[in-house]
């Protein structure tokens, strides 16, 4: 064998403050208030305005509106500004001649210094800072030049309390305030520094923000693509669209940021429309309705190929997948080290893995009374997407002991403290760009266990080792949990049967099929499932939300280990896309071979794809094929890929350091030791491929 090349699969770091090309000018500022209050005008609804104005009091408050309400997430109260918006938008659509004008005028004066003259604060400072600011700067930019005296100081020193500071999302936010502002005040300094601020902060960073790996950490370190994420990308990208060809514009290295996070981090965390609810925070307790979660998308995506990335074809390809096309499909693996996360994508499918270290928070649960349940979020969550739509607002139902994919002890009641970073470091993955395979040592209130996922073409491989627990309550392991559609059929000893609705604990179960998706044990097993409409409450999750009963009908299979496991296991296999002959074949010839699930190495081989994925949480020696074998000198992630002449390897550090790997090769009687040199610092978790050469 012979080393023949050295790959180093990385990123590289954009960041540098902002430099604008020329000195911006007042042309420049009503550039920019022609657009925003253009944009704006165009929204206007006078069918909606006329119902508002319509219902309007006579001291210029809305009945529909709850003045007293303190609620710090949904606080109903401001829906009050929203509604003089919208007055607003129609007023400032009206030429000079039209009938009322002067009437419509009127009313959205007297609503607005019913305001200004309130003043209503909120507990929570989002409110204060961000929430009223932002729309009472949006009123100021349509009624800018009718606005004077004491009416118009009082109502810029309320925008005002959106200071530029924070980070990530949240200043990103503020600082689009502060544009608004300075407009509607005629100061370029001020505009001119929020724009900087915003640019700016469009780098890579280990703080809260864009990550090396294209993730995106809000609220400490925490990965938040979605909800803050999608913030960031949206504020970001309409301000670019806002800027563009003024002394403002973004230098074009943060537009491939900003780029880059979209087709190199959110796109890999979705399937269609439908967002990986594990990268979205309480996010996840919030009513989606209609409107895939994923469709904050599509703005964005217009909006950058408005300025020209370079990639559009990606773009236009994310779009179509976002509206169901499935003609341009994203293919690959992908780890987010940064994320304790991998995604993975085939035509057909879209599987992640979830977990968390002591670098990473598990979620931001409990915030402003939303996430009430979401303790168990990165336990190993599993989201197993086709359509997208498997867990579309299945949430208030959800049994939150049950997440996906997650190992969890049932006696431990989902009180107290929801976001929590994890007690160990290994948590990581290794990914070649096609395959992939992610382990984490989970350790939470004394339960462990040693947890393995397999990313393969047409299934992932699930692997757990090592459960013990001292609590004495029941531990189980979750296949999945999602919306029941169709029939749930189960074979044991070679006879397939449909199983009625209900709930029941089976016995030497070879395979479950439900919704086009097979769940195969390579050991018959004895499995829980549900198959049932189960009813819950929004309000159970999310405080915003209603107490009104919903009724969902949903699929949960689980494993259990019993109370106070010892040393229990599982291995489970998760194809989509199967019917049930095909089910059948599979399970009776699988390409998949467990090589070890123990506490010291977890192994898959998938022998027609030439893979083979390996977790080793202390050093050793694998057995990969009859003579060929690899040993290793340090805890690592592993993948070796076979071909005819060649072996390529790729290794990381779940750990996430800077460290030293020597693997010993030894095949057919020869040997050859590879050195891995893995990075430290931003990089410290990727994934290093080294590639032998076979002499046979």
């Amino acid at each position: 064998m012979t080393i023949l090349l050295r790959l180093f699969c990385g990123f590289f770091l954009l960041s540098g403050a902002a430099a604008w090309s020329a000195e911006p000018s007042p042309g420049d500022l009503d550039t920019l208030r022609q657009r925003m209050t253009s944009a704006m005008i165009r929204s206007a609804n006078p069918e909606r305005g006329g119902v508002i104005l319509a219902a309007m009091r006579s001291d210029g408050t809305f009945p529909d509106v709850p003045y007293d309400n303190t609620e710090p997430g949904n606080w109903r109260a401001a829906a009050h500004l929203s509604h003089v918006h919208a007055l607003a938008a129609w007023y400032a659509s009206l030429g000079p001649a039209a009938p009322d004008r002067a009437r419509l005028r009127e009313a959205v004066f007297r609503s607005l210094d019913f305001w200004l003259e309130k003043d209503y604060r909120n507990s929570n400072w989002w409110w204060n800072e961000i929430g009223v600011p932002g729309r009472l700067s949006s009123i100021y930019l349509l009624l800018d030049r009718e606005l004077e005296g004491l009416r118009r100081s009082k109502g810029l020193k309320i925008i005002a309390r959106a200071q530029l500071r924070m980070t990530g999302a949240n200043l990103v936010d503020l600082a689009a305030i502060t544009i608004r502002r300075g407009v509607v005040e005629g100061d370029i300094a001020l505009v001119s520094r929020a724009v900087g601020m915003i640019a700016d902060e469009i780098k890579i960073t280990t703080g809260e923000g864009i990550q090396p790996d294209f993730s995106f950490h809000q609220h400490g370190a925490l990965l938040y693509n979605h909800g803050y994420g999608a913030v960031f990308l949206s504020n970001c990208t309409e301000l670019a669209v806002l800027v563009a060809n003024t002394a403002f514009a973004f230098p074009g290295e943060k537009i491939e940021l900003i780029s880059r996070m979209v087709l190199d981090g959110n796109q890999w965390m979705m399937r269609y429309g439908a967002r990986d609810y594990g990268a979205t925070g309480r996010g996840i307790s919030r009513v989606s309705g209609n409107t895939p979660s994923a469709a904050y998308l599509a703005p964005i995506i217009r909006n950058l190929l408005e300025t020209g990335t370079g990639r559009d074809s990606e773009f236009r390809n994310l779009l179509s997948r976002l509206e169901g096309d499935p003609s341009a499909p994203l293919v690959g693996n992908r780890h987010f080290w940064r994320g304790d996360y991998m995604a993975h994508h085939r035509p057909g499918f879209f599987a992640s893995a979830r977990m968390f270290s002591d670098r990473l928070f598990n979620t931001d649960g409990a915030h402003n009374q939303e996430g009430l349940k979401s303790h168990h979020l990165a336990d190993g969550c599993t989201y197993i997407m086709r359509t997208g739509r498997e867990y579309h607002d299945i949430f208030p139902v959800w049994d939150w002991r049950k997440i996906p994919g997650t190992t969890v002890a049932l006696d431990s009641a989902l009180t107290g403290r929801v976001n929590i970073k994890g007690t160990r470091a290994f948590a990581g993955g290794v990914s070649d760009g096609r395959y992939g395979c992610a382990a984490f040592d989970l350790e939470r209130k004394g339960l462990n266990a040693r947890k393995a996922w397999f990313f393969f073409d047409e299934a992932v491989v699930c692997l757990g080792a090592g459960i013990r627990d001292n609590s004495g309550g029941p531990v189980i392991t979750t296949l999945n949990q999602s919306f029941l559609t169709g029939e749930v059929t189960v074979s044991r000893s070679g006879n397939p049967s449909r199983i009625e609705r209900g709930s029941r604990v089976l016995d030497g179960v070879r395979w479950v099929h439900q919704d086009s998706t097979a769940y195969i044990f390579p050991e018959p097993a004895r499995v829980h499932l549900e198959n049932e409409t189960r009813t819950g409450a929004w309000w159970d999750i999310n405080h915003v939300h209603s107490k009104d009963p919903v009724s969902r009908e949903v699929f949960t299979l689980w494993l259990d280990h019993g109370t106070t496991p010892a040393d229990a296991g599982y291995a489970y296999i998760v194809a989509p896309g199967l019917g049930l002959r095909e089910t059948e074949r599979y399970a009776a010839a699988s390409p998949v071979r467990i090589l070890a699930n123990e506490r010291a190495v977890q192994a898959v081989q998938h022998r027609s794809a030439g893979i083979t994925g390996a977790a080793f949480y202390s050093p050793g020696r694998l057995r990969v094929g009859d003579s060929l074998s690899v040993s290793l000198d340090r805890p690592c992630m592993l993948l070796v890929r076979e071909s005819e002449d060649r072996l390529e390897i790729t290794a990381s550090n779940p750990v996430n350091t800077g460290m030293r790997l020597t693997v010993l090769v030894e095949e057919n009687g020869a040997s050859e030791s590879v050195v891995f040199d893995f990075p430290d610092g931003d990089y410290a978790g990727m994934s290093v491929t080294r590639m032998l050469s076979r002499d046979r």
